[in-house]
């Protein structure tokens, strides 16, 4: 269990994400210095295929295709190997994030209250008598003279405090409790008040109440009520602390930058309707996918993919369309996003649960039905605040009397179509999408059709989906290629399998399974 209250640890790295991962974690440098761009997994080494979010200095969230993190805990155990409670420690020290306080009892008035200057503070038995219990003592003066108190109280009420400070000690008359270890005992608490130092307090006097007598107003003038807050002492800590007034050139370039993504963030949240506004535009552009006279691009794309399925059934859920000429964004060297060109499109509704869009996904082509060689040829458009793309899918035709296909991809799903033209499949875009995704009402049988990747990542993200889906009570079936990946590939996916063994490459009798279920 963590030290940390871990809403206090997430408060504080609220906005500095980037510092605390880059102080945390010798693995995430290259991603933090590109935020939000892509960059070569740190973990599974995949090209390009790893980022933290436009909102990582908010955060800590990225994504790649072996995974996702909601955030920058989650993040550090995975690049550090770290427990949950390991991870928020860490942050938290690093931070200087106040340690929880515990529930103030209520012990009624004090019989007894002394002020005066630490001299001396430290861990005795009780009276200093041996064979009495462990407990803390405190040595005190003030104009009447020295005084020393005990007490088992002073373990937490006097923690943090040390010599020269001037304290305002509370003893309380005598409690009862119940331990293992005493069974019911009693005891007399005592509490502490940081009332000053020696060159901020105020001028000490002989503050003290005769016992059974009611104390004597607590002075407030140029004092302060509570624990004292120990300040970072500067090479305690070898820099690794946030909280020192020198700032290396990083840390300074990495502060920068989180204001930035700030300013950016802001802008996002204030462009949300216009980008809205923006995607229901771009749906309304395009044609249906089979108006082939304008879709030529897109027929030859399916014909070298092997792809000829039932349209008709594709276009009941109204999720694949297609732009002939859709403007293509990148970054110039200035970081300004710029149009590249118009190129043929792709493009696809991602639908929640209850089968209402999120946002639109884009595959670029070329005229004669290539993929179109660009450094990112697929991309989602940005998903609005109020939305959430976790659980959501394309959805390629509608569910057979409660039986659905799911798999990653497009191309994949519509693979699967082709040779299983009774169960529509739909597709979940990539990994992480395949791992959250949320059937709709009345599917009491997913059959995924994994991706076979070296990193193991389709395999993995079908399991977490049948676990889910399994303890709700719908049964899952897994469907991975049986084929070596060959070298130089990533891995394999039943497209594939299509276009290199055609139908024969599937499950015969899987119709026949299904059917008698």
């Amino acid at each position: 269990m963590s030290k940390y209250n871990s809403d206090d640890v997430f408060k504080a790295a609220n906005g500095r994400w980037l510092e605390v991962l880059d102080s945390l974690s010798s693995v995430l440098g290259d991603a933090i210095d590109a935020a939000p761009k892509h960059v070569d997994c740190p973990f599974h080494g995949g090209k390009k295929d790893f980022r933290l979010f436009n909102d990582s200095h908010e955060t800590g969230r990225a994504i790649c295709t072996c995974g996702s993190w909601a955030n920058g805990i989650a993040l550090l155990m995975e690049a550090e190997k770290w427990s949950y409670s390991e991870a928020l420690d860490e942050v938290g020290d690093l931070l200087e994030v106040e340690l929880p306080h515990e529930p103030k009892q209520d012990f009624g008035d004090p019989d007894f209250v002394y002020k005066g200057e630490i001299l001396e503070i430290g861990d005795a038995p009780f009276k200093n008598k041996a064979g009495n219990d462990q407990c803390r003592f405190v040595k005190v003066t003030n104009r009447k003279g020295e005084r020393t108190f005990w007490s088992q109280s002073f373990v937490k009420t006097l923690e943090g405090f040390s010599v020269g400070n001037v304290v305002l000690l509370k003893r309380f008359p005598k409690q009862t409790g119940v331990s293992k270890k005493h069974g019911a005992f009693a005891f007399v608490p005592w509490t502490a008040e940081l009332a000053g130092d020696k060159q901020g307090a105020p001028k000490l006097s002989s503050y003290e109440s005769d016992a059974g007598g009611k104390p004597k107003p607590i002075p407030t003038e140029g004092t302060a009520v509570g624990k004292p807050k120990p300040l970072p002492t500067e090479g305690t800590d070898g820099g690794k602390s946030l909280g020192k007034p020198e700032i290396s050139d990083r840390r300074q370039k990495l502060i920068e930058r989180q204001e930035r993504m700030a300013a950016r963030q802001q802008k996002r949240i204030e462009n949300d309707r216009h980008q809205t506004a923006k995607m229901q535009e771009l749906w309304r552009r395009c044609v249906p996918f089979d108006q082939w006279s304008l879709t030529d691009s897109l027929r030859k794309y399916f014909v070298n993919r092997g792809l000829v399925f039932k349209t008709s059934e594709v276009r009941k859920t109204d999720s694949l369309r297609f732009h002939p000429e859709l403007e293509y964004y990148d970054e110039d060297e200035n970081g300004n996003f710029v149009c590249k060109g118009k190129y043929p499109a792709i493009v696809c509704a991602i639908r929640d649960q209850k089968g209402e869009l999120i946002t639109l996904h884009r595959t670029y082509l070329t005229k004669n039905g290539k993929k179109l060689k660009v450094e990112n040829a697929k991309k989602m458009m940005p998903v609005p605040m109020d939305k959430s793309v976790t659980g959501g899918s394309v959805r390629l035709g509608s569910p057979t009397n409660g039986v659905l296909g799911l798999a990653e991809g497009l191309e994949t799903a519509l693979s699967v179509f082709r040779v299983y033209p009774d169960i529509p499949c739909w597709s979940t875009v990539n990994a992480n999408l395949m791992a959250s995704f949320v059937p709709p009402s009345g599917v009491h049988t997913v059959i995924i059709w994994a991706d076979l990747d070296k990193s193991r990542t389709g395999e993995d993200a079908a399991e977490i989906l049948k676990e889910r889906l399994e303890a709700v009570g719908i049964r899952v079936i897994i469907c991975v290629p049986k084929v070596a990946i060959p070298p130089r590939k990533k891995g394999v996916d039943w497209n594939d399998i299509l276009t290199t063994q055609g139908v024969y490459g599937f499950p015969r009798h899987l119709r026949e399974i299904l059917l008698a279920a």
